[in-house]
């Protein structure tokens, strides 16, 4: 692989872990935020509050992305990307400085708006590189955003401090990232990419059209109902772990709670890396999806029942291994979908389509917050009996694991012909 072909994926990769970071930084100490800040009397109800916090960014984002990609299609991918790294460190810093709940709400809600790096990047990952590298590149662009997702709220938690604004170190920090790839992106990025053949005469597809597709519209689905469970557990390990025992929580401080999301980062690399480019090969993309909602089910049957099947010396050891093994799951059906959804529509349709998958997974991921947020408070503190107590949002998001693998049943039957400036192509599955 060429030198630059290289610095160019890492330069995508350190990207997406900056905006992974930025969405997750807080997350440790979001309940412990929410009590400070006199929101709740007990860290049990948190999520009712923090919840409008992590929802804010999502709703920001679906107001935009589909102005995001229009740009990158019509302006160059580099243009956006170097507006969107600067919109996002500036609104990042002025969340930082929040020192009150609606403070957060607005600069949250803001962060989303100008948020537009998972469009470019999900973009620009198999476009910085030909054909035969294409999976490599998914597999490490995902790799850096599952770190910046984990490694993010970890450094979040090195750098908090007991006070009044006790984000605003870990801003400034993600902001300083934000910021210095900039220069990096200026200088290697182009604002398109050398391995595809623009032709001017080609037009790009309504977004009519594109939805008109079936095999498109299971691939929107599938990806948002993946961010959707993302989202979900994302809340549900601060609020969860954070709330007392006696309502079904673990009693964990933020640090606690950060060393979760730690310790998950070493064996997902190392799996994603090495496994994913190998399986892909051998068993093909609808089998990687098959294998990855299977997971996902047995994590949401495990999870709820830490307390009561394991020892409290084992519970963080518990936890981390059925998240980093449905982080795996789900980092191979992300890729996978990434890959998928590039290649079935031609270069002038692709911001558009990433831009139509992030609007309908910011919806979801919308849901998902006041799932695992704000549910999962309610249901802890109502004093109901199972399966209405805690347990009902695990089991709500099994029941959904089983509508997903309809969709990839659907999906596996489905053929899409599409038509590019240079060649024609039929991707199947």
């Amino acid at each position: 692989m060429q030198i630059i072909v290289i610095t160019r994926i890492l330069i995508v990769s350190l990207i997406l872990f900056f905006n992974a970071a930025t969405g997750t930084f807080f997350y440790p100490y979001l309940p412990e935020m929410m009590y400070t800040m006199g929101m709740v009397s007990t860290k049990t109800q948190s999520g009712m509050y923090g919840s409008w916090i992590a929802a804010g960014f999502y709703l920001g984002r679906f107001l935009s992305s589909f102005a995001w990609g229009l740009l990158i299609d019509r302006h160059g991918r580099k243009n956006g990307l170097i507006l969107c790294l600067s919109l996002v460190s500036v609104t990042t810093l002025f969340f930082g400085s929040a020192s009150n709940y609606y403070h957060l709400l607005i600069a949250r809600t803001l962060v989303g708006a100008v948020n537009g790096l998972s469009v470019i990047g999900k973009t620009l990952s198999t476009e910085v590189c030909d054909e035969n590298y294409k999976t490599w590149s998914v597999a490490i662009t995902n790799t850096f955003w599952a770190l910046g997702s984990n490694l993010g709220p970890f450094i979040g938690a090195l750098l908090y401090t007991p006070s009044l604004v006790p984000q605003q170190k870990g801003a400034f920090f993600i902001a300083i990232l934000g910021i210095s790839t900039i220069p990096l992106a200026q200088y290697f990025l182009k604002n398109d990419p050398e391995t595809v053949s623009i032709n001017p005469t080609v037009r790009g597809q309504s977004s009519v059209s594109l939805l008109k597709q079936p095999k498109l519209r299971s691939l929107i689905f599938i990806f948002a109902l993946n961010t959707f469970f993302s989202s979900v557990l994302a809340e549900i390990i601060p609020y969860w772990t954070s709330a007392e025992r006696a309502h079904g929580g673990l009693g964990y401080d933020y640090f606690n709670i950060s060393k979760i999301y730690f310790y998950m980062l070493f064996p997902q690399v190392i799996i994603q890396l090495i496994m994913y480019p190998i399986m892909q090969k051998m068993k093909g993309d609808t089998w990687i999806l098959w294998l990855g909602n299977a997971v996902h089910v047995v994590t949401f049957i495990a999870l709820p029942s830490t307390a009561s099947l394991v020892h409290q010396k084992m519970e963080i050891a518990w936890i981390v291994t059925w998240i980093t093994l449905r982080n795996i799951a789900s980092f191979a059906n992300f890729a996978t979908l990434q890959k998928v959804s590039n290649d079935v529509v031609q270069f002038e349709d692709r911001g558009k389509l990433n831009a139509i998958q992030m609007m309908v997974s910011s919806l979801f991921q919308i849901f998902g917050m006041f799932m695992g947020g704000w549910l999962i408070s309610y249901t802890m503190t109502a004093g109901f009996k199972f399966p209405f107590n805690y347990y009902l949002v695990f089991l709500l998001l099994s029941l959904i694991s089983g509508f997903i693998f309809i969709l990839i049943h659907q999906l596996s039957r489905k053929t899409v012909v599409y038509e590019t400036a240079t060649e024609s192509n039929s991707v199947v599955s």
